[in-house]
């Protein structure tokens, strides 16, 4: 299926999937698309291969799984498939030929948007972000 959007052809979204999640309102699919660079799924789970956590490996990759499937971006969706399936039943033997493919499609997904994008994303390893601070006003 050919977009008018250039992003989404190259991405090479699956369209149905988008339409199920958006309407067929481009403008909101690529809205989405956009943020998705910022999602740090990718990098939680990066860490919990690093670290050979299956608990954290099976909850960030069936997230990121998720995530890329209501994105339409099924390439990647399905490699985090395979590392679910495989998790699920405990085989790791390929949990890091897994992750490589994880790895590759997603820094494919990344540049892409990044091509199409005014900003200034750039990969960095994850950071938690700093706790919230309590504004709420005490009742008197």
């Amino acid at each position: 299926m050919l977009f008018m959007n250039p992003m989404l052809s190259e991405l090479n979204v699956d369209y149905a999937a988008l339409v199920e999640r958006f309407g067929d309102n481009e403008e909101i699919m690529i809205r989405f698309i956009k943020k998705f660079p910022y999602d740090t799924t990718f990098q939680s789970l990066e860490k919990a291969v690093k670290n050979k956590n299956p608990e954290d490996i099976l909850t960030y990759s069936h997230t990121l799984k998720g995530l890329c499937a209501n994105l339409g971006l099924m390439t990647l969706s399905n490699y985090c498939k395979t590392m679910v399936e495989k998790v699920r039943i405990k085989i790791y033997m390929n949990v890091y030929s897994d992750f490589a493919n994880i790895k590759n499609e997603y820094h494919r997904v990344i540049k892409c948007i990044k091509k199409y994008t005014d900003d200034d994303y750039v990969y960095t390893e994850f950071k938690p972000a700093p706790p919230r601070k309590n504004y709420r006003r005490k009742k008197s």
